[in-house]
């Protein structure tokens, strides 16, 4: 059975949660100012041509969506199929 979380711990786990999403951001900030920096001799990032592969983010949301529709058909029949009595439990006889 799960028990209950102590307000004190809540705090805590937000606030760990908290320093950690600043400290990834500035990890990306700091990579990003990094590789422009380092790369700004051979090439100019802001030049290269972008294109988009719609077809890939389409077949990803695709599957998501179906792996949550999966997810939710497994916990609907976990929460229809209820608790057998105690008394009948299989086992060894």
């Amino acid at each position: 059975m799960l028990r209950a979380i102590r307000p004190v711990q809540a705090i805590v786990g937000a606030a760990g949660m908290g320093m950690m999403a600043i400290t990834v951001a500035l990890m990306v900030g700091m990579r990003h100012m990094l590789r422009l920096t380092c790369l700004a001799d051979y090439a100019d990032l802001g030049a290269l041509k972008i294109q988009p592969q719609s077809g890939v983010i389409a077949l990803f949301l695709a599957l998501f969506i179906l792996g949550l529709a999966t997810v939710g058909y497994m916990l609907g029949l976990l929460f229809r199929a209820g608790r057998a009595p105690s008394g009948s439990a299989p086992g060894p006889s």
